[in-house]
């Protein structure tokens, strides 16, 4: 089964937990996607916050099948990011190599394959630095509680994006912002926070200063239950999903889905037959059944 990010992904999106955090620390030792360092969660917030502006299938897209098909369809691109949080796989693995570039001081490679197995390569060139300490740069080994400002640049398929952001970590509690500017008047905006045993990345593409769509993924720990949370919001269309796996067979998992005000409750059963991988959803009368 390919890997994908949040969205497209569609998400990747979409969630792990900063600095190697695990979910997986509540008695009944329910565990989650981690990543262990800040490369990891910058390469996935940018890599997710890129690929969903460029994608623009998911601004305007006209709907042709059934409404069950549809939600199932919305559902079947989330279900490989849940499991994979599930199963702790790493979406993204960055590769920090030396900057070729003298005004930037790090450069991370990111190869990401998406859904239908093209493969992209980012380049990721950043500074982050202190501004509360003249803007020294910031080294892995500071003080917890910090605020650090980064900016730099993502070049991808021959095109060059800029990037600023800002992280700041209090105690138990992470924000990370970026702002990535598409073109002249587009640009996606990305926010990322750990909290306890709870992470969120929200999502929020621009035109101008007109918000086109917003889109949030978090993952939560409840009661020693992973739920899986996304919602995605237009002017014309407002989605929420909510993905629970059933405490007693690890190949079922119960959906809760509202759309424009309309809640309805799917079931999954996934089948698996050596390599092959079936998911079979269910509501009511209705059940179709989808691959890997």
């Amino acid at each position: 089964m390919r890997k994908r990010l949040f969205i497209t992904l569609a998400l990747v999106l979409m969630v792990g937990i900063f600095a190697g955090a695990m979910f997986g620390c509540n008695k009944d030792k329910a565990q989650a996607y981690a990543f262990s360092n800040n490369r990891e969660i910058y390469a996935f917030s940018i890599v997710s916050g890129l690929e969903l502006a460029l994608d623009n299938n998911l601004v305007g897209a006209k709907a042709t099948q059934s409404e069950f098909d549809n939600m199932v369809d919305s559902i079947h691109s989330y279900l490989p990011s849940f499991e994979g949080f599930l199963g702790n796989e790493n979406l993204i693995i960055p590769q920090e190599v030396q900057s070729d570039k003298a005004e930037y001081a790090k450069l991370m490679n990111v190869n990401y394959t998406d859904m239908v197995g093209n493969s992209h390569n980012y380049k990721i060139y950043y500074n982050e630095t202190v501004p509360s300490q003249n803007n020294r740069p910031w080294e892995d080994e500071d003080d917890d509680e910090i605020e650090t400002h980064i900016e730099g640049i993502i070049i991808l398929n021959g095109n060059t994006y800029n990037l600023v952001g800002n992280k700041e970590i209090e105690n138990d509690e992470t924000e990370i912002e970026f702002q990535i500017q598409v073109d002249a008047d587009k640009r996606i905006e990305i926010k990322q926070e750990t909290e306890n045993n709870e992470q969120e990345f929200e999502y929020s593409l621009y035109y101008g200063s007109n918000l086109a769509y917003s889109t949030s993924i978090g993952i939560e720990v409840k009661n020693g239950q992973i739920e899986f949370e996304t919602e995605y919001e237009s002017q014309n269309q407002n989605m929420e999903l909510e993905v629970k796996q059933d405490r007693n067979n690890a190949n079922r998992f119960y959906v809760e889905y509202e759309i424009n005000k309309k809640e309805y409750r799917i079931t999954i059963d996934k089948q698996l037959n050596g390599s092959d991988v079936k998911y079979t959803y269910t509501m009511d009368n209705y059940s179709t059944t989808k691959t890997a």
